[in-house]
C-alpha cells in the first residue's frame, strides 16, 4: 500500500532482522550472560545502563511471538529494580513494556510491568521493583507499540537508602544559588519545579569540572530537565538529578544537584567534581533523530561564561587538568559528552579564562582546522595531512602517509577534504582489488563474502562507460549489516559517499538509496566520458566507526553494475529559469497528477479511481499543476514513524533534510537530501524505479522561486485536500507556507536537484 504514515508491520520487523524462533527461557534455564549491553557512545559508568534507539531497537531485540526482547543487560552489583526513561513519538499511556531479572545465568522473576512514575508531553519514566536481587535484567516491549517509541534509555539498579526529606535549605523552593552564580541569570531548581532534593552530602572543596551531555532531544529543556530528575531519583534511585548544571541549546543555564551537594555523574570521580551537562545529542554520527548535532554558539557562550564564573568562585586555574570531558576521567568507558562537543572543550577553557559576570560577549572559536605537518617528513602524520611538497600522500585505507599514489589503496580525497568529515579521525582498513570491466550498455555482476575475516571494506576497479545511467547496486544476501556503498574516481574525487553525494564533474549522481535499512545500497550515475573508478562495499557499522568495527564473517552480498542502453547523450547543463527547465505534465507515459487524471494506484490505496486535486493553470505561457502544498520529512517528521521509509526510493524519511538549516557547503555537497516531493503517483505505465529517476520542477508563482525535486514518497494523503508535499527546505527555498499554491511540473530529464533561484 503506497500510503505513508503506515505502522511498523511484521513483515517490515522480519526484513530488519528482529524476527527470531527464539522461545521465552523456561525458570531453570541457564543462560550465558553477555557483556553488559548498551551502546558504549552513551554508557555512563557511575551505573549500568543501556540507550536504544527505535531503529537499532528493531533491528537488534529479539522477537518472541508478539514481544520484542532486549538483549541481556549484566549489573554485576546487583538489582532488585528497573526502570526507564522513554521517549515517545507523542504522549499517551506508556507502552506496554515489561521487565525481567537474572541470577546466575537462569530467570528469576517473572515479567513485572513498567508502572509510570513521570508522564509529561511525550516523556515517561517507568519502574519495576522485584522482591529480589539479581544480576542481569531484560526488557520486553510489544511489538504494537514500537511505533509509539523514539528512544528508550534503561537502567537496573539498587536504589539507594534515601531519608533525606529536602530539609536544610537544599528544598525546591529554596533560593540555594551561589551568590557568586545568581548573576548568571540561571533558571533555578524552583522555576523548572524540581523536586525537592534528598541528598545530604555536602562538599565545600571543589577542583575540578566534568563536561557531559545528556544525548537527548535539545527540545523543550525544562521538561527535559524535569524527566532526567525523575529518572535519576526515580530509575536508578539516586537522592536527585545527578549534574550540577544543564545547558540549554538555547543558551539557558538550568540549576541541577544544588551546588553544596556531592554530584553523581562520574563513576568514583564525583567528589570536589562540578558536573555540567548539554541538553542535546553531540556524536558525530548517530545524532540524526536528535538535531543539532554541533554545539550551537550560544550554547557554547553560556559554558564558557559558567566554566568562567566558577573558575573565579572557587579559585580553579581553568586546564586540561581541572575541565575534563565524562570520557577522560580514570575508569570512565564512554564516550560522553560526544565527539563534536568534546573538541570544544580546549576552547572552552581558553574562553573561560577570560570570562567573568562582567557583561562582555562571549566569542567562542569555531573548530579549528588540521594543521600542516612540517616538510620532508612522511610517516606518523596526522589525518590527511602529509605534505605536498614532501612527496607522499594520504592512505585512507592504510591510516598513514605514504611514499606514492601507488602505495595507496585510496588516497582519501572525499567531499573536497583529505578524509570525509564523517569519518573523522580516519582509521586503518584492509582492502582488496580484483578488477570489473563495465562495457558499454553491459552489466557485471559479482556474489562475494567476507568469509576470510581479513577485510571490513572490499574495493572494485570498475569503468564507468560515458552514456546512459550507470546504476551500482549493492544487496545484502546474508548476515546482519547495512550495506553501504562508497564511489570515487582513481584520483580520489567523490561520486557518491554514502550518504552524501558530491558534485563531481564528470559524472552526475540521478539518484540513491542509502542502505542504512533494509537490505540495498544503490546509487544511479551518468558518465559524461569514461571513467575508472574505485567502488567500496562496506556496510555502515565500518563507516560509523572510522572503519574500525569488522563486518561478521556470516555477510555475504551481490554487487552489480549495470548501463541503461540507448540514452548515450550526456546529462543536460543545469537550467537557470523555469521556462528552461519546463518538460511539461507528461513524460514517457507518466502524468504529473491532477484532478480528474485517472490513476489506478489511488484507486488501489483508496478507491478513488481519478485524481481529486491540482488545477492545471497557465504560467508564462506554458501550463502548470496548481495546488495546495504541506512538508514532510526531516528530523522533525513526527508524522512518519522513525523507520518509515519512502514508498519510491526506500530511504528512511527523518534521516532527510537532516540539519533542518544546512550550510551553502552541506546544500552543494548534499542536494539529493534536501530537495524531493511527494504525490499521489501513478504507477503504471512507469514503475518507482522510473519516477525515482525523474525530475519535478516546482515554482512559487507569486514570486517566481524555483526548485528542481526528486520525488521519494507517494501521498499526501487525499483528505488534506492538498496535491503535494515537499522537503522543508524546498518549502523554504520557495517561500511558502502550509496550504500555500505551488506549481508542479516535469523538469527536463538529469535536471540537477536543487534551489534555481
Amino acid at each position: 500500500m503506497p500510503t505513508r504514515h503506515s505502522t511498523v508491520t511484521l513483515f517490515a520487523l522480519c526484513l530488519l532482522g528482529a524476527c527470531s524462533s527464539e522461545k521465552p527461557p523456561a525458570a531453570a534455564e541457564n543462560l550465558a550472560l553477555p557483556p553488559a549491553y548498551g551502546s558504549p557512545a552513551a554508557a555512563d559508568d557511575a551505573d549500568t545502563e543501556a540507550r536504544v534507539a527505535v531503529e537499532s531497537l528493531v533491528a537488534d531485540w529479539a522477537r518472541q511471538d508478539d514481544w520484542l526482547v532486549s538483549p541481556l543487560l549484566a549489573v554485576p552489583g546487583g538489582a532488585t529494580r528497573v526502570g526507564a526513561l522513554l521517549d515517545l513519538v507523542e504522549g499517551g499511556d506508556i507502552p506496554d513494556i515489561h521487565a525481567q531479572i537474572f541470577k546466575d545465568g537462569a530467570v528469576a522473576s517473572a515479567w513485572i510491568p513498567l508502572t509510570t512514575t513521570f508522564s509529561e508531553g511525550a516523556l515517561r519514566v517507568g519502574i519495576s521493583d522485584f522482591g529480589q536481587t539479581g544480576d542481569a535484567a531484560r526488557l520486553r516491549l510489544d511489538v504494537g507499540a514500537v511505533d509509539r517509541l523514539k528512544k528508550i534509555q534503561w537502567t537496573a539498579t539498587v536504589p539507594e537508602n534515601l531519608s533525606g526529606d529536602g530539609t536544610g535549605g537544599f528544598g525546591q523552593k529554596q533560593g540555594n544559588l551561589s551568590a557568586g552564580l545568581d548573576g548568571l541569570g540561571m533558571v533555578t531548581r524552583a522555576s523548572w519545579k524540581a523536586r525537592a532534593t534528598k541528598c545530604t552530602s555536602t562538599t565545600k572543596s571543589r577542583y575540578r569540572m566534568a563536561i557531559h551531555h545528556t544525548e537527548t532531544t535539545s527540545d523543550n529543556p525544562a521538561q527535559r530537565v524535569r524527566a532526567i530528575q525523575a529518572y535519576h531519583m526515580d530509575s536508578r534511585g539516586w537522592c536527585d538529578i545527578g549534574y550540577h548544571f544543564l545547558v540549554a541549546t538555547d543558551g539557558q543555564i538550568f540549576e541541577g544537584r544544588p551546588y553544596a551537594l556531592v554530584g553523581a555523574h562520574v563513576g568514583s570521580q564525583n567528589s570536589g567534581n562540578i558536573g555540567i551537562s548539554h541538553i542535546g545529542c553531540f556524536h558525530s554520527s548517530g545524532c540524526g533523530a536528535m538535531p543539532p548535532a554541533e554545539p550551537p554558539q550560544v550554547m557554547l557562550q553560556a559554558t564558557a561564561k559558567l566554566l568562567g564564573t566558577l573558575s573565579k568562585l572557587e579559585n580553579i586555574a581553568l586546564s586540561a587538568a581541572t575541565v575534563k570531558g565524562h570520557k577522560d576521567h580514570p575508569g570512565a568507558s564512554t564516550s560522553c559528552p560526544g565527539a563534536l562537543l568534546w573538541a570544544r572543550i580546549p576552547e572552552l577553557i581558553a574562553t573561560g579564562k577570560a570570562d567573568s559576570l562582567d557583561g562582555k560577549p562571549v566569542a567562542v572559536p569555531e573548530p579549528a582546522k588540521p594543521v600542516e605537518p612540517a616538510l620532508g617528513t612522511c610517516s606518523e602524520q596526522a589525518c590527511g595531512t602529509c605534505a605536498p611538497s614532501a612527496g607522499c600522500q594520504w592512505c585512507a585505507s592504510q591510516g598513514k602517509c605514504n611514499g606514492s599514489a601507488a602505495a595507496c589503496a585510496w588516497p582519501g580525497q572525499v567531499l573536497g577534504q583529505n578524509c570525509w568529515p564523517a569519518l573523522w579521525p580516519c582509521a586503518v582498513s584492509s582492502c582488496w582489488n580484483p578488477k570489473a570491466e563495465l562495457a558499454n550498455c553491459g552489466t557485471v555482476a559479482l556474489e562475494e563474502d567476507f568469509s576470510s575475516g581479513k577485510f571490513n571494506v572490499h574495493r572494485y576497479w570498475v569503468s564507468l562507460p560515458a552514456g546512459g545511467p550507470i546504476t551500482v547496486r549493492l544487496e545484502r544476501t546474508a548476515g546482519v549489516w547495512a550495506p553501504a556503498l562508497l564511489i570515487s574516481d582513481q584520483a580520489g574525487a567523490v561520486i557518491a559517499a554514502g550518504d552524501g553525494v558530491s558534485l563531481h564533474p564528470d559524472v552526475a549522481v540521478l539518484s540513491a538509496i542509502v542502505g542504512k535499512t533494509g537490505t540495498l545500497a544503490q546509487v544511479q550515475v551518468q558518465a559524461t566520458k569514461d571513467i575508472n573508478a574505485f567502488v567500496y562495499v562496506a556496510s555502515w557499522g565500518v563507516l560509523d566507526s572510522g572503519f574500525a568495527a569488522k563486518l561478521p564473517t556470516t555477510a555475504t552480498y551481490q554487487l552489480s553494475l549495470a548501463q541503461l542502453c540507448g540514452t548515450a547523450t550526456a546529462p543536460p547543463p543545469p537550467a537557470t529559469s523555469p521556462q528552461t527547465l519546463y518538460a511539461g505534465l507528461s513524460q514517457q507515459g507518466a502524468e504529473i497528477p491532477r484532478a480528474g487524471l485517472a490513476n489506478p494506484t489511488l484507486k488501489t490505496a483508496f478507491s478513488l479511481a481519478a485524481e481529486p486535486y491540482g488545477t492545471t493553470v497557465t504560467y508564462n505561457g506554458q501550463t502548470w499543476v496548481q495546488g495546495k502544498v504541506s512538508e514532510f520529512g526531516g528530523p522533525n517528521d513526527t508524522g512518519v514513524t522513525p523507520t518509515e521509509t519512502g514508498a519510491i526510493t526506500g530511504e528512511n524519511l527523518r534521516g532527510l533534510n537532516n540539519p533542518l538549516n544546512p550550510s551553502a557547503a552541506v546544500l552543494q555537497a548534499k542536494p539529493q537530501s534536501y530537495y524531493y516531493l511527494a504525490m499521489r503517483w501513478s504507477y503504471t505505465p512507469a514503475a518507482k524505479t522510473w519516477w525515482a529517476q525523474a525530475r519535478i520542477v516546482a515554482v512559487n508563482p507569486k514570486t517566481g522561486a524555483t526548485v528542481v525535486l526528486r520525488p521519494v514518497d507517494w501521498g499526501p494523503n487525499p483528505s488534506t485536500k492538498r496535491t503535494t508535499d515537499l522537503s522543508p527546505q524546498a518549502r523554504k527555498d520557495l517561500g511558502l507556507q502550509t496550504d500555500e499554491l505551488a506549481l508542479i511540473a516535469f523538469a527536463k530529464p538529469g535536471a540537477a536537484v536543487g534551489k534555481v533561484k
